[in-house]
């Protein structure tokens, strides 16, 4: 099973704050990410199809922060972790 560390806690933490904040990036970005999530707390066949870790919609809120040129892609069916 996967512990969860304060340290890796923190800079997980770190890194969503200076999303949020604005990273400015000069160059295009291509976020890709699953086109639903699926957060259900029970298995069910829909999470075969969908991202069941990360809110994709908040994923995709969250893009536009990372410069002027951002493009999001999202793949039916794509899993957690794409690439």
């Amino acid at each position: 099973p996967f512990k969860v560390r304060a340290g890796w806690l923190a800079a997980i933490v770190s890194g969503q704050e200076r999303v949020r904040a604005g990273l400015s990036i000069d160059v295009p970005v291509l976020c890709l990410m699953s086109a639903r999530s699926d957060l259900s707390t029970a298995w069910n066949e829909d999470m075969r199809r969908a991202d069941t870790v990360l809110d994709v919609e908040r994923l995709a809120s969250a893009a536009i922060h990372l410069g002027a040129h951002v493009t999001v892609a999202r793949i039916d069916g794509g899993l957690h972790d794409l690439v």
